[in-house]
């Protein structure tokens, strides 16, 4: 997608509205890559890292983990549900050391995946990455937890 900047003559565009632009651009090509998502691999929930099965809490929790699946056209309805969020902002949501890992194909090419258990989801290609977060009711169906907006 290519984006031409031009202000009327005599007139520099602000940064902010140029910003605004170039945000509202990369958001109409993300909403553009998720319109035709294939699943071409979707692997089973996998536990990360060290946990104590002795622990009820993490024993638990592997568990959950295990038992968790997505089968592909639940993985599309998951980033279709989710936004995309720019890098740091991991922060709004949850971590849970059980994601389902796998490879899809959107309109803008071929994309290694994984879903984590808290409604998170990351594409990867090469250095590029695209991080997203689902806030989305129907999500709930989808994930073990989800965000609580900081509710106590």
């Amino acid at each position: 997608m290519s984006v031409f900047l031009q202000a009327s003559p005599g007139r520099a565009l602000s940064a902010l509205a140029a910003t605004a632009l170039l945000l509202a651009c990369g958001a109409a090509a993300a909403r553009e890559s998720r319109a035709d998502i294939r699943i071409v691999r979707i692997d089973a929930a996998q536990m990360h890292g060290a946990y104590d099965d002795a622990d009820p809490s993490q024993a638990s929790l592997a568990r959950a983990c295990k038992a968790w699946t997505l089968r592909p056209q639940q993985a599309v309805q998951f980033f279709r549900l989710a936004k995309q969020y720019p890098q740091g902002r991991g922060d709004d949501f949850y971590w849970l050391p059980c994601s389902i890992k796998g490879q899809l194909i959107a309109s803008d090419g071929v994309w290694d995946f994984e879903i984590d258990a808290a409604a998170t989801g990351r594409w990867r290609r090469g250095d590029s990455v695209r991080q997203w977060g689902c806030r989305d009711r129907r999500c709930k169906a989808l994930v073990l937890l989800m965000p609580d907006d900081g509710a106590p």
